[in-house]
């Protein structure tokens, strides 16, 4: 009985760190791209700074997609 006990607990604690990882990263990539359009909002259209933005929210969609997709892999 016990080793059954103790073997859950093992199964339980190897996958600790490994569900919800997906989760968190598109968390953080949105988290991300709320951040980056509440600043596209407020700067004018017509500023470096706005096609600066625009550039690193496509950035940031593509790549965060992809990087959460290899980062979760391993």
């Amino acid at each position: 009985m016990t080793h059954k006990f103790k073997e859950s607990i093992r199964r339980t604690q190897a996958y600790w760190y490994v569900d919800g990882l997906v989760e968190l990263g598109t968390g953080l990539v949105f988290f991300l791209l709320g951040i980056i359009l509440i600043l596209e909002s407020i700067t004018p259209s017509d500023s470096n700074l706005s096609s600066i933005l625009s550039f690193s929210r496509n950035a940031i969609l593509i790549g965060g997609t992809i990087g959460i997709g290899l980062l979760t892999k391993v």
